[in-house]
């Protein structure tokens, strides 16, 4: 397998995005973000495929940025979800680049595209991250 090509500049595992507030709530109503009406949620999202035939084997990533005042227990809140197989599969990791999760390019170019929105959200100022505290 090839080494990753986006770096984890922020050492962020994919559930710190749970954690995230948004900051710059107009930015996220402009593009690359799109609308979804049924969720009350703006969202951004990209796939490995680069072109329509690829869309069966293709790796999706989708995150959520939730109206404050969306009803549902997600107001305020964002989420984020990696499909594989063209939306058919859930992708789940727990850290990025870990060799064990990685089963072919398509799912290292998937999380190179997430981490690579993760990192230009944070660096654009649209979300900031806390970390995690220990309880000891």
């Amino acid at each position: 397998m090839r080494k990753p090509k986006i770096e984890n500049k922020y050492n962020i595992r994919p559930e710190d995005l749970n954690r995230a507030e948004v900051i710059d709530r107009d930015r996220i109503t402009r593009t690359p973000f799109w609308r979804n009406d049924l969720i009350k949620a703006w969202c951004l999202s990209g796939t490995t495929a680069k072109n329509a035939s690829d869309n069966c084997i293709a790796g999706e990533y989708w995150i959520c940025f939730y109206d404050v005042d969306a009803p549902t227990a997600k107001a305020g809140k964002v989420t984020s979800e990696c499909s594989s197989y063209g939306g058919e599969c859930t992708y789940k990791f727990k850290d990025f680049y870990k060799m064990k999760d990685i089963d072919n390019d398509t799912d290292l170019r998937l999380q190179e595209l997430f981490l690579e929105q993760i990192n230009w959200l944070i660096d654009s100022r649209i979300i900031k991250i806390t970390k995690k505290v220990a309880v000891r």
